[in-house]
């Protein structure tokens, strides 16, 4: 399959490749420049239209496009593998069944002559269905995560993990009802998590990493996480030998605004922590403090203030229950939320704020080339 706009990668100098100090990564860091980040969004959903739904053929071809692109674009230091799996749909339909009761045994306890309700719970109905439908006829079809991995040469059991699911989903805002076969270009959820996690792999690859590294696309991300599961099962599940310094998930990072903003502000992103678990949190929160550390060399209009609030997407459970610190990088959720746009037709590249993924992919790649780089 032919793909547009690949082109060349960044070859760093050999004093590059080892940098000294956190001032001379930040040159480093941005080799990359912010029109190559913005080239590679939009590749990427150009190459995996009209949709990344499981079953698409957007969603075929966005796999083969990660994996052409990090071919292409790194000099082998690091290794790509695609890790199919099969997804336990019997288990996820049963998993849509009981959040639907739940939720219905919840407005029974407290029941009210508020309409809103009825129509939110019409709405649950309406989503449960349809999905369920769609999963029984999915059954049978593969899933497909792609790992980039790079060993370190003086700690190569200490791991860093960032991921970022790349299939879509496409939501009726009226209805609430799935629709598999609409158009989704998917910028914000989540080619944005996507483009920095491909840019970053292709800095990361001309590096000298003392530590080990780890970039996984999540396939099934938007379907029950069940690309995380899989991915669990074989890397963590059954690697106890590994050091896992923490696992970083990236989720829609494109949408920041400041007209809609409650904050009035630009670079309002936030750094999403454990909030059940003391000892998980912590950890996140010292982890954050050192990468704030790291990434003051590089970066001013995005900081990924700490939240412990609910994040909307269960992306980080598998890891948590592992008791890896997990952090999700993602838009102010209560504050500044893409509502209208997130999973809908109308995520389009054009309405993102580039500038603000840019300022995303120096800080991410500024804190975690420091780490791995051991300065």
């Amino acid at each position: 399959m032919m793909f547009s706009h690949l082109s060349h990668a960044i070859s760093l100098r050999d004093y590059d490749k080892a940098p000294r100090s956190g001032s001379h990564l930040s040159k480093v860091v941005k080799k990359i420049e912010k029109e190559d980040l913005h080239k590679n969004l939009l590749s990427f959903i150009k190459n995996s239209r009209p949709s990344r739904m499981i079953t698409s053929k957007g969603h075929k071809s966005a796999r083969e496009y990660i994996v052409k692109y990090i071919n292409s674009k790194t000099n082998k230091s690091g290794q790509v593998s695609i890790d199919s799996f099969s997804p336990d749909f019997p288990e996820l339909i049963d998993s849509y069944k009981l959040k639907l009761s739940k939720i219905k045994a919840s407005l029974e306890a407290n029941k009210s002559k508020d309409q809103s309700k009825d129509k939110e719970l019409l709405k649950v109905q309406n989503f449960t269905k349809s999905s369920i439908d769609f999963f029984k006829k999915s059954q049978g079809l593969k899933g497909h995560n792609i790992v980039w991995e790079k060993t370190g040469s003086d700690k190569p059991d200490e791991y860093l993990i960032l991921g970022a699911n790349y299939d879509t989903m496409n939501i009726d805002q009226l209805s609430y009802e799935l629709k598999p076969d609409s158009k989704q270009p998917g910028a914000d959820n989540n080619g944005s998590g996507v483009s920095v996690l491909l840019s970053l792999i292709e800095l990361l690859s001309e590096l000298e990493l003392k530590r080990s590294i780890m970039i996984v696309f999540f396939d099934f991300g938007e379907v029950g996480q069940l690309g995380l599961k899989s991915f669990y099962n074989k890397y963590i599940d059954d690697n106890k030998s590994k050091k896992i310094k923490a696992y970083f998930h990236l989720k829609m990072l494109g949408h920041d605004s400041k007209i809609n903003d409650k904050k009035k502000r630009y670079g309002n992103m936030l750094a999403y922590t454990s909030h059940n678990s003391q000892k998980l949190f912590e950890k996140e929160s010292s982890i954050l403090k050192e990468f704030y550390k790291y990434a003051r060399f590089i970066n001013k209009r995005v900081r990924f203030d700490q939240s412990t609030k609910d994040f909307i997407y269960p992306d980080s459970s598998y890891f948590r229950r592992a008791d890896i610190p997990t952090i999700i990088f993602s838009q102010d959720i209560e504050n500044d939320y893409n509502k209208k746009r997130i999973n809908t037709e109308n995520d389009f590249p054009e309405t993102l704020n580039i500038k603000t993924l840019y300022a995303s992919y120096k800080y991410l790649a500024q804190a975690t080339s420091h780490w791995l780089l051991d300065l």
